[in-house]
């Protein structure tokens, strides 16, 4: 809490008839600046910082028809993030068909692998990007990271100046949005939905949890083939030069920021769908 602004301006006066006239506001202690990465790793941290540290997320899903399930969302510093989803669709006889599905998100590329062994894999450009970052001069990095930082700077002062609607969710505040058929309540700085509605399910946050203790293969993703797809919203950055997309980044260019992070929920191709007899689709 601060103090009454009538004890600030005593002490102050105090402050001036007592003691020797401060130094140069130059010469005055500044807060430490943290350390330029110099590595892959902490240049994608720099770039998709999250919340700051590991997160979980769980849902509730619920369908039409009867359906349900749960969503587990793990995410982590640097572009890392793994999606369990388990859904319940009761089919014919009274019966119920369980179906789960789990995608990994990393700077490599994301990988949806369902549990019948089917797998869908988009390749992203960001691995690419940090690889050159790690042997770029160190002038050129620093370059690179102020520019970066300024651009969180101005997202996070963005939030506070227009902060639009706000609801609690699971105990954590989020940004309430509509994005063409989807409803969205998003937690900004982990990038998560904590409340979603599209046209094939709802999913609501049941618990956050800041502090969760992951596996040590949870974010570990398949080997992305050289050939596969670019997932949307990338395939002309991936076309360029890692080299050029740092300087342009250096620069301050918003465009490839802007695209980092999508929000929203897209659940894997397939997940909802059942044939007559009850079998997957």
């Amino acid at each position: 809490m601060r103090p009454p602004r009538v004890a600030v301006l005593a002490l102050v006066l105090v402050a001036a008839c007592t003691a020797e006239a401060p130094p140069p506001a130059d010469a005055q202690p500044r807060p430490a600046e943290r350390a330029v990465p110099a590595d892959a790793r902490g240049f994608l941290t720099e770039l998709l910082p999250g919340t700051g540290g590991d997160v979980l997320v769980v849902h509730r899903l619920e369908g039409p028809e009867g359906i349900g399930g749960s969503l587990e969302i793990l995410a982590r510093p640097g572009g890392r993030r793994r999606e369990n989803w388990t859904v319940r669709i009761p089919v014919a006889g009274g019966r119920t068909v369980e179906r789960s599905a789990t995608v990994l998100v990393g700077p490599e590329g994301i990988v949806a692998t369902a549990s019948d062994g089917t797998r869908h894999v988009r390749r992203l450009p960001l691995a690419a990007w940090a690889a050159a970052f790690a042997r770029a001069p160190a002038d050129e990095r620093r370059r690179i990271v102020a520019s970066v930082r300024a651009f969180h700077r101005q997202v996070a002062e963005a939030r506070r100046g227009h902060p639009g609607t706000r609801r609690t969710v699971a105990g954590t505040d989020c940004l309430w949005l509509r994005v063409a058929a989807q409803t969205v309540c998003l937690w900004e700085e982990a990038g998560i939905p904590l409340r979603y509605e599209g046209p094939l399910v709802a999913a609501e946050a049941v618990r956050v949890d800041r502090a969760p203790a992951f596996s040590a293969d949870a974010f570990d993703l398949p080997e992305i083939p050289a050939d596969a797809p670019v997932a949307a919203g990338f395939a002309d950055l991936a076309q360029k030069p890692p080299e050029a997309v740092l300087a342009a980044l250096a620069e301050g260019d918003p465009d490839v920021l802007s695209r980092i992070a999508v929000p929203g929920l897209r659940p894997p191709s397939g997940l909802f769908e059942v044939g007559a007899d009850g079998a997957g689709r």
